[in-house]
């Protein structure tokens, strides 16, 4: 059962939203089989600016965001999904050129968080845990799908 949205745009905690990951047949086969999927390690993603997405101009900054990318590659790791199964851009991409599979998974609403999109590098301030959220959950706005 999905569940509605309300006026402001949330779920109840505790409901299940469908998400959507796009597979090579051969994959995506692979983690039906094994009823598993796979996470991406962090130097494995396609996006070199992976969890880069603030203001780097300073080269101690630059140093110290890569580094701590680094080290989280290491142990570290995750999944991406899409909201709708039906953008050729990610059939494409992600599903081995249109000849793929897309699976649609229902997930706890609470597990998924939505990326923000920015035409801008976010502005350096002080680390604190907002401002390492803001960076694990911001991409280039031209990536938008």
């Amino acid at each position: 059962m999905r569940a509605r949205i309300d006026e402001v745009g949330r779920r109840p905690l505790g409901v299940s939203i469908r998400v959507y990951k796009f597979l090579s047949s051969e994959h995506a086969l692979q983690d039906i089989r094994q009823r598993r999927i796979k996470i991406s390690e962090i130097h494995d993603l396609n996006d070199p600016f992976e969890l880069i997405p603030c203001d780097l101009s300073d080269p101690l900054k630059r140093k110290a965001v890569l580094s701590t990318r680094d080290q989280l590659s290491g142990n570290r790791g995750l999944v991406c999904f899409a909201s709708a199964w039906n953008n050729p851009v990610l059939w494409a991409h992600y599903s081995d050129k249109h000849r793929g599979i897309c699976l649609g998974l229902d997930v706890k609403d609470e597990v998924v968080m939505r990326i923000k999109y920015s035409e801008q590098r976010i502005p350096w301030r002080e680390p604190d845990l907002e401002f390492m959220k803001e960076i694990l959950w911001t991409k280039f706005a031209r990536l938008e799908v």
